[in-house]
């Protein structure tokens, strides 16, 4: 199987790091029930804001020094996920970025990353990677599993920043800075910040604390302020929390206290992709599924809610032609012949920006009801 990696290396230079033996398994066992009569969009995939010299290089940064982390704990999962990471490596392939899966349940990871929670282990487990690697890997696109290309006209190195080492970006429909993907540098300061986080797993309060997603806020008011009582100005929030509607009062609090405005941080090292500027991944379910030219990758591409009901909300639709990207063709021939679309997912740009300005401005409504709640201002 490693064969296979390295003959497309040769023609595509791109490397592939796989600790699971499995993974090419997916593209060829998980069967997507999808409507092939649906007629397809292509006219995306000129891709006319890109050139030949994007597959080599963008903004100066060589692909193959970049490299999309995905973090896996068991097969299920990635089964259950294998939407996205094909879409991904599909990508990938042609752009000559590598793809790295971690396995969490590897012996000598776990040694080295010994956290309990798998969660704060993945953050860790980046941030050894990333040192291991410092002379060939310069950049580090970090990514949930169910996070997929839905969009391949465009590089990851438009999402970088010239200063910032370490970028997060706010979710739409709440208040909270999401954990599960981030664009780090290679540097002292990414790496550092990150073991910073994982190791929150052995300080975490007694309450209900939103694993790592809820210590991230924690994590910025530690880096972001001096004095203890800056640090501690919204603990006592997340120490007592006892629900989901605790927890989004603690983050509140924690938005406000760095500002709903400021974007960088701590010398311009450390920023915030708020959520009035385009990033590079978003939830798919925030339009029904549908897409504009604007967007990247898109979350939440899991089976178990694909073409059906969830209760618990999320559920989404295939908006692809094919029925999977086989891995054993996509990276020999033209991206157009895998990504072909269902055009009835695709929308333009000012609708896609309708649907997540409903979601942006129904978040600062239950924002001021939280932190009315906790007896602070409202924010305008």
């Amino acid at each position: 199987m490693a064969s296979f990696y390295f003959r497309y290396a040769a023609c595509l230079a791109v490397v592939f790091i796989i600790y699971w033996s499995y993974y090419l398994y997916l593209s060829k066992n998980v069967k997507f029930e999808v409507p092939l009569e649906s007629p397809f969009f292509g006219e995306v995939l000129n891709c006319p804001n890109l050139s030949n010299s994007a597959l080599i290089q963008s903004n100066g940064i060589l692909n193959n020094r970049i490299a999309i982390v995905i973090a896996i704990t068991d097969k299920e999962f990635a089964l259950n996920c294998a939407p996205a990471m094909n879409m991904t490596s599909c990508y990938a392939l042609h752009f000559g970025y590598n793809v790295v899966v971690l396995n969490l349940q590897n012996i000598t990871l776990a040694a080295e990353c010994p956290h309990g929670d798998k969660y704060f282990r993945r953050h860790c487990a980046t941030a050894k990677w990333m040192e291991k690697n410092q002379d060939t890997i310069d950049y580090v696109l970090f990514i949930d599993a169910d996070m997929g290309v839905v969009n391949p006209c465009h590089t990851i190195q438009e999402y970088f920043d010239d200063t910032a080492d370490l970028i997060f970006y706010d979710r739409f429909y709440d208040f909270e800075i999401a954990a599960g993907s981030y664009i780090a540098k290679n540097t002292e300061f990414s790496r550092n910040l990150l073991k910073y986080w994982a190791d929150y797993f052995y300080k975490l309060p007694n309450s209900l604390h939103g694993s790592d997603n809820g210590a991230i806020h924690q994590v910025f008011m530690e880096y972001l302020f001096e004095t203890p009582a800056e640090k501690m100005a919204c603990y006592h929030l997340w120490n007592i929390s006892k629900s989901y509607d605790d927890l989004f009062r603690y983050q509140a609090c924690t938005q406000v206290k760095y500002s709903t405005k400021n974007r960088k941080f701590c010398d311009g090292k450390l920023k915030l992709v708020r959520k009035d500027a385009i990033g590079w991944v978003r939830d798919v379910w925030l339009t029904q599924s549908k897409w504009s030219k604007r967007d990247f990758m898109l979350h939440g591409l899991k089976i178990e809610k694909m073409n059906r009901y969830s209760p618990h909300g999320g559920e989404w639709k295939w908006m692809f032609y094919r029925k999977t990207f086989d891995l054993d063709v996509c990276g020999s021939v033209p991206l157009s012949f895998m990504y072909k679309y269902n055009v009835s997912f695709v929308i333009t740009d000012a609708e896609v920006a309708s649907y997540l300005n409903y979601w942006i401005n129904r978040a600062h409504d239950l924002m001021n009801v939280a932190l009315k709640e906790v007896g602070m201002e409202p924010v305008a």
